[in-house]
């Protein structure tokens, strides 16, 4: 998201608005969001999108610095999910 065009509700609705397509159109019960612990604006974006903090996995995300994953960084990453809820009964 471009500096300027912050804090106007852009990336909540775009995550929200693939969130439902992804559950709707892509039969998907269950998606999660892989952030850097670092990047604590996309940790609050999904959070105000509907996503949870479920876990932490340790060294699982990549910093994509160096061809050979072997050489590259690896970081804990947290995982926020969002799980499509059952119709309610009744």
């Amino acid at each position: 998201m471009r500096p300027e065009e912050r804090r106007r509700g852009i990336g909540v609705r775009s995550v929200q608005a693939v969130t439902a397509w992804a559950h709707r159109d892509g039969g998907l019960a269950r998606l999660w969001l892989e952030i850097d612990p670092a990047n604590t604006a996309s940790r609050e974006l999904a959070r105000r999108a509907g996503y949870q903090l479920e876990r932490r996995l340790p060294r699982h995300c990549r910093a994509w610095l160096e061809d050979d994953p072997a050489r590259d960084q690896w970081h804990d990453c947290p995982i926020f999910a969002h799980t499509l809820q059952a119709p309610r009964e009744g």
